[in-house]
């Protein structure tokens, strides 16, 4: 008898290997097994002389348990070998005279090498390898065919491979891998029927298990988890394993706190150090730097797996290629997990001075963090805080308009429109010019009281007519509440 099979096995328990690091590992596992057969050989010839025609398909069902273990090498690479029981039971489809079955057992010893891929939380890798399955007792067949038993006769070889994915959970991690799996050669056996005459069997489909792995052993370093010292039986400190429950100690610096991307050969780029210490291997991490102001979306984002990288160079420029706003403060949050799902989160912000930005012969300076009162051209109001971080960024604009005193500025105040049709926005665009020009003006007088010569400045409302973030971009309106600079030789 020939079988051609698609097999789908479903492991409901095991014990094995867990951790992506060195040490030996060992398990148990247990599961099912669902797939379909092909007669063949004499098998096949038998039946065919006896009934004409026979199907080629037969329904198997099957149970699988067993133990294996193995060795991780690396953090990437383990090897482990298997000794699997395996009982099948299968039935015909639509045979002439009835459902007929197959009844048989083996003992399956695999060898894999595993290949693993850290990627927070998860784990993903290949694994394959040769296996030998040794027949147990023997095969039995009955129903509309034939009944009787046959004598499996020789072992049976075969390789097998597939994904492998693992969770933590626990002390352990929750795993599941899915292999083809085939026999190079068959299992045959004589048939113990009057007809005489040989039969065979191969597998060859899909296996599909889960299990539960942990690991015994050291680490690529030498290291253990969470290690203490006890006695042991010679007086000597021995190291005693204990589980990794914290997350990993993160540090981070930046090359500036002026970071300034406005391609004028100063503080242009952002380095960023980044540092990690764990008892464990990192399993990934990922940068988030936000907008900063409300809502606070997502501006820029690395994402990686294993150990952070020594340095991350920086731009200043977010996924769509939108620049960084002057004078503005973005939240930058590192977070970043050990192979034991430990979290540690890092949180600081990047300070983008004034970027003053060539535009042919001119110079112009786009700052939105200057806050204003509501539908007020000036401070009042504001609260202490508020009213502190104004006079931060205005000392600082005219320090930098001082340096170019060759250059005549044109201050400009511009706002965001709220109106849903255009004839509402045509007539919001009346008082959002005036409150704009007042605005312009607060800021032209605060600058001359901080030195800038009167005689250069001039200020103009340019209202809504000129927005940066669409009417529809509701999460960025506040980039359209600006006052811009314009320095003209």
């Amino acid at each position: 008898m020939k079988k051609t099979a698609f097999i789908v096995t479903l492991l409901l328990c095991g014990l094995v290997a867990a951790n992506a690091q060195n040490g030996f590992f060992a398990g148990v596992k247990a599961g099912g097994e669902l797939g379909l057969s092909r007669l063949g050989g004499d098998l096949k010839d038998l039946a065919q002389t006896r009934f004409g025609t026979v199907p080629d398909e037969k329904l198997l069902f099957s149970f699988t348990a067993g133990a294996y273990g193995g060795y991780a090498f690396t953090d990437w690479f383990a090897a482990l070998a298997g000794a699997d029981f395996y009982y099948a039971q299968g039935l015909s489809l639509d045979e002439p005279e009835g459902s007929g079955s197959i009844t048989y057992s083996s003992l399956d010893i695999p060898l894999l090498a595993r290949f693993s891929l850290p990627l927070h939380p998860f784990t993903l890798g290949l694994q394959a390898g040769p296996f030998l399955s040794i027949p147990v007792g023997t095969i039995h067949t009955e129903g509309g065919i034939f009944i009787g038993e046959s004598k499996p006769e020789g072992f049976v070889f075969g390789a097998s491979g597939g994904l492998f994915a693992a969770f933590p959970l626990g002390p352990g991690r929750v795993t599941g891998d899915i292999r083809y799996l085939h026999d190079v050669t068959p299992l045959k056996g004589t048939i113990e029927h009057s007809g005489g005459g040989k039969e065979f069997l191969s597998r060859r489909g899909m296996v599909f298990m889960l299990g539960y792995e942990y690991a015994f052993g050291g680490r690529p370093s030498g290291k253990h988890a969470g290690a203490g010292t006890a006695p042991d039986t010679a007086g000597r400190a021995a190291v005693v394993s204990e589980p990794d429950v914290d997350g990993p100690e993160l540090a981070v610096t930046f090359s500036t706190r002026q970071f300034s991307p406005d391609n004028d050969g100063t503080d242009d780029r952002l380095t960023v150090t980044l540092g990690a210490r764990d008892a464990s291997p990192l399993g990934g991490w990922r940068i988030e730097i936000r907008e900063p102001q409300p809502p606070y979306l997502l501006f820029a984002e690395w994402i990686g797996h294993g150990d952070l990288p020594e340095t991350l160079v920086w731009d200043g420029r977010g996924a769509s290629g939108e620049l960084v706003q002057s004078a503005s403060a973005y939240p930058f949050t590192l977070t970043a997990a050990d192979i034991h799902g430990n979290i540690s989160v890092f949180e600081d912000s990047i300070e983008v001075d004034l970027l003053v930005i060539r535009e042919g012969e001119n110079l112009r300076i786009q700052v939105p963090s200057i806050v204003f009162a509501p539908n007020s051209g000036g401070f009042e109001g504001l609260d202490t805080e508020t009213v502190a971080a104004n006079d931060l960024i205005l000392w600082r604009i005219a320090e930098e308009l001082n340096k170019f005193e060759s250059h005549q500025v044109r201050v400009e105040g511009h706002a965001n429109a709220t109106g849903q049709t255009e004839a509402a926005r045509r007539q919001e665009q009346v008082e959002l010019q005036r409150l704009s020009e007042a605005r312009a003006r607060t800021v032209v007088e605060y600058l001359v009281r901080l030195g800038v010569d009167r005689r250069r400045l001039s200020y103009i409302g340019v209202g809504a007519a000129r927005p940066v973030a669409d009417m529809s971009d509701h999460d960025n309106w506040w980039k359209n509440r600006r006052v811009e600079f314009l320095l003209v030789k």
